[in-house]
């Protein structure tokens, strides 16, 4: 989310003030009491505070930024850019009533205030603490902040954003940009003591800081350079003066000796030459004693940019080696939620194959099945319910011991024996039969086909029984059950597939695993992208200097060569100037 335009319309000193913000970093300076604390408080208001207050929330949090011109409502309107698109937001608080409102990109409009609460907050992505903590922590709060940043609390949100902005700005990692900042602040803070504001290990212009200096402590260095010299000339002025009062008073006696000068002509010639001469062997000894520190210095030179020359190769190839390693390190973060896609995508297509063959074990009941014994069942109950509804009440008495067979209804038949005088009673609906194997009795009513209806009867509970076993259930309830557990089993291995998809999205499973096996297959790094890019940033910084320092002696080394040719030709110039 980009923040566009910001206008107060009116709020607290402001009445009618817009800010509009460009791409890049702004900052926005001012002296004090010049509002930059009052754009702030605008800022958070429209972004964090709703329209829905209470007379205590108001107190607080309005009351304090009402126009000091007087007025009951204040107003602030932002624009806000996220996913290419624009967002207009305007929020007002007041006694006449507050209100808000969104104007999404497509030109509709959000005036609930609520609705636009829960769109503002899916827009800013953060929680409202790590918004007013951290990203818009005061002066006098970043301490704090720094603390909580530090510690690693309350800021998970934030850092999902910062991992998952590395993806998303074509490269320009967090890394990257901490090397960069690494390397500026070496170039600005190298060897300079914060807390003694001063050069590390309080060292002067006597033995001032060359490798790894920056640029506070060469700035500290010409100061110190420019004291002295001010210091310098201030005694130079008062030598000077008194130089100046001793020439005044030499100037009478040079009168005088003139005189006496003047009487002495050959003396004062002889002496004359004298000072030339003189004058003359001063400047062959200072040459002499130049050539002959350069002689001295020319090896060491020479020794010393090979040195330095040899580390900066080094070097050089230890901050290539590390930029392979640190590009292997990110392409291992990066890679690390593909691995647990993969993870997750395995483990459910585990669970899809277990699910899938507890389906291929459970027994199939198709619908049609199960229909049929339904409507059988219905069936059989209506005939039941009329042979049962003609009902008969019937005895049979023997005389004498008998054998017979009974049938009352439906029932099956039940074979008997009677002895003489005892009795059968029967009460049973629209039939009954007793059978003997000379005869056949049957007693039966004669509102229904009660043949035809129990035959009917038999042959629904035969069909039905045939089509239970051919199942394997016992009876409908268990039919449905085995119907019931099917298609519990069908619908989860429905909903796991479903699962699997849509963790997978357009890739397949083996185009995932084609894709992560050969970056897990060179092995996690030793060292995580922060570590090797802090060391990498030094190695760099370290090669530049050993690179500068080199080339500085390899500077003087071809200045003595362009002016003497070579070692053996400034011993002779010595030689020379000895004699």
């Amino acid at each position: 989310m980009i923040i566009r335009r910001l206008r107060l319309h009116p709020f607290a000193g402001a009445t009618d003030r817009e800010f509009v913000l460009e791409p890049g970093l702004n900052v926005i300076l001012g002296p004090n009491e010049a509002g930059k604390t009052t754009l702030g408080n605008a800022l958070r208001k429209v972004l964090f505070v709703s329209t829905n207050l209470t007379k205590r929330d108001t107190a607080r949090e309005v009351a304090p930024n009402l126009p000091l011109g007087g007025g009951d409502t204040i107003r602030v309107s932002v624009d806000l850019d996220s996913g290419g698109q624009t967002w207009k937001l305007t929020k007002s608080w007041g006694g006449g009533g507050s209100a808000s409102e969104l104007q999404i990109p497509d030109g509709g409009v959000i005036s609930d205030s609520e609705t636009v609460d829960t769109k503002l907050a899916e827009l800013l992505g953060l929680s409202r603490g790590t918004w007013e903590h951290t990203l818009f922590a005061s002066q006098g709060g970043i301490g704090s902040a720094l603390e909580r940043i530090g510690d690693g609390t309350a800021l998970d949100d934030l850092n999902e954003v910062l991992r998952r902005a590395v993806f998303e700005t074509d490269g320009v990692s967090i890394e990257a940009l901490g090397e960069g900042i690494a390397v500026r602040w070496d170039d600005a803070f190298g060897r300079w003591d914060r807390d003694l504001d001063r050069p590390e290990g309080n060292r002067g212009l006597e033995n001032p800081w060359v490798l790894g200096a920056g640029l506070i402590v060469k700035a500290w260095y010409d100061r110190a350079q420019a004291r002295a010299a001010l210091e310098e000339a201030e005694t130079y002025y008062r030598e000077l003066d008194d130089i100046t009062g001793r020439l005044n008073a030499s100037v009478s006696e040079a009168e005088t000796l003139k005189t006496w000068v003047e009487g002495h002509a050959d003396v004062a010639t002889d002496a004359e030459k004298r000072a030339g001469l003189e004058a003359r062997l001063a400047q062959v000894e200072g040459k002499e004693e130049g050539l002959r520190k350069i002689s001295k210095a020319w090896p060491v030179a020479e020794a010393k940019a090979e040195e330095l020359g040899s580390k900066a190769i080094e070097l050089t190839k230890r901050a290539e080696a590390l930029s392979a390693e640190l590009q292997q390190a990110k392409a291992w973060e990066a890679m690390g939620r593909k691995r647990a896609t993969l993870e997750s995508a395995v483990e459910l297509q585990e669970k899809v194959e277990e699910a899938r063959q507890a389906l291929a074990d459970t027994s199939t009941v198709e619908a049609g099945q199960i229909e049929t014994l339904d409507s059988l069942e219905q069936e059989r109950i209506q005939l039941h319910a009329r042979l049962e509804a003609a009902e008969l009440g019937v005895t049979f008495r023997a005389h004498k011991a008998i054998d017979v067979e009974s049938q009352a209804g439906v029932e099956r038949g039940e074979a008997r024996s009677l002895a003489g005088g005892e009795s059968l009673e029967f009460t049973a609906g629209a039939r009954v039969v007793i059978r003997h194997t000379d005869w056949e009795l049957e007693v039966r009513s004669g509102d229904i086909d009660v043949a035809g209806e129990e035959a009917r009867h038999h042959e629904i509970v035969e069909k039905a029984g045939a089509l239970l076993k051919t199942i394997g259930a016992t009876d409908l309830v268990a039919a449905r059950k085995f119907q019931s557990d099917f298609q519990k089993k069908a619908d989860q291995v429905a909903a796991l597939e479903q699962q699997l998809a849509d963790l997978l999205g357009e890739q397949s499973l083996d185009s995932l695993q084609a894709e992560v096996e050969p970056a897990s297959g060179a092995g996690e790094p030793k060292r995580n992208a922060a570590e090797v890019a802090e060391e990498s940033g030094q190695t760099v910084a370290d090669s530049r200097n050993i690179a500068e320092q080199a080339a500085e002696q390899r500077g003087r080394v071809e200045e003595w060569e362009k002016t003497y040719k070579s070692t053996e030709a400034l011993l002779d110039q010595l030689v020379e100037q000895r004699a």
